[in-house]
């Protein structure tokens, strides 16, 4: 489960009278990304991510290009934060736009966002090795606690989901360490939970869920699973995480009914992930097929309880 949460400000403010007095390139460059993304703008409102929308990104690349003699890495960065914005299957052009303008700028004042926005639309493709050295730096660039707290959260999905989870959990449990936002925590829970679900240690595992929970609820906030910017690779994880939530919530509940209810809430979202995990060989399916186990004994043994209860004189 990655998070796409901003690192930092706005990276399209228009260039100020000083700017363009010491540098004229500078209105010529802010115009033509203005024209970049009026295409792409255009094509959303067109025809969503049909074939105008590519025409568009190719016209908008154009404008880029023309202002000098290939694209101004400030633009670079701009046009990759507009289509990242925007959302759809546009991760290779990002990943492309800000491998280029890194290169070409890395101490530029937009590096953080771009190494940022680099490792998510890494994520997505998958290139897992790409996406562990672009937060890397992007943790590197950053020094607001809670931002560096999300890329933590981020770093350590990242190194989880590739089998790495003793670092995985350390950097989770750095990330609680280091932010105050309750959401960024919640996740970073669930990420250690995860993680040391996948580690074996299912007990510990249904503890930080609970801890997740329960600082959801002090919050009021919604589940993190379907918050903004949350998103899974492969995206059928989220039932893993979900089952794992349900089973966190059975753990906690005294009444047996409610208790049961969640064990079988559990049970459902394991099959759904067995259900396309399996043909897929991912990597979790044996973990996932032994709480499914779990769960079926659990419930069987409160019906149990139950029946007996109601026979009982």
């Amino acid at each position: 489960m990655l998070v796409a949460l901003s690192v930092a400000g706005g990276a399209r403010a228009q260039p100020s009278l000083w700017d363009v007095a010491r540098d004229p390139s500078t209105a010529r460059a802010y115009d033509a990304l203005l024209r970049a993304e009026d295409h792409v703008r255009q094509a959303v409102e067109t025809d969503g991510y049909g074939a105008r929308w590519r025409r568009h990104l190719r016209a908008a690349l154009t404008e880029l290009a023309d202002e000098s003699d290939g694209p101004d890495p400030r633009l670079r960065f701009l046009l990759a934060d507009v289509l990242t914005d925007l959302g759809g299957d546009w991760h290779r052009e990002i990943v492309d736009l800000l491998q280029g303008a890194l290169a070409e700028a890395p101490d530029s004042a937009q590096a953080a966002t771009g190494w940022y926005q680099l490792a998510l639309a890494a994520a997505h493709l998958p290139d897992r090795e790409l996406e562990l050295r672009a937060f890397a730096r992007a943790l590197e660039l950053t020094w607001n606690p809670n931002s560096r707290a999300n890329i933590l959260y981020n770093l350590g999905d990242a190194k989880m989901s590739g089998g790495q989870l003793r670092e995985a959990i350390g950097d989770f449990q750095e990330a609680l360490r280091t932010g105050r936002d309750p959401h960024t925590q919640a996740l970073a829970l669930y990420g250690l939970g995860i993680s040391l679900e996948r580690s074996g240690d299912l007990p510990s595992a249904l503890g930080a869920f609970e801890r997740g929970l329960s600082l959801r609820a002090s919050s009021s906030m919604p589940s993190v699973l379907d918050a903004p910017g949350v998103f899974f690779v492969p995206e059928y994880d989220v039932y893993y995480y979900k089952a794992l939530e349900a089973m966190a919530t059975a753990n906690g509940e005294r009444d047996a009914e409610v208790r049961l209810v969640d064990l079988e809430s559990a049970a459902v979202f394991w099959r759904r992930y067995l259900f396309e995990a399996e043909p897929d060989r991912h990597r979790w399916v044996p973990n996932a097929r032994r709480n499914l186990a779990k769960c079926e004994r659990d419930a069987e043994r409160l019906e149990r309880d139950r029946a007996g209860q109601a026979t009982a004189p």
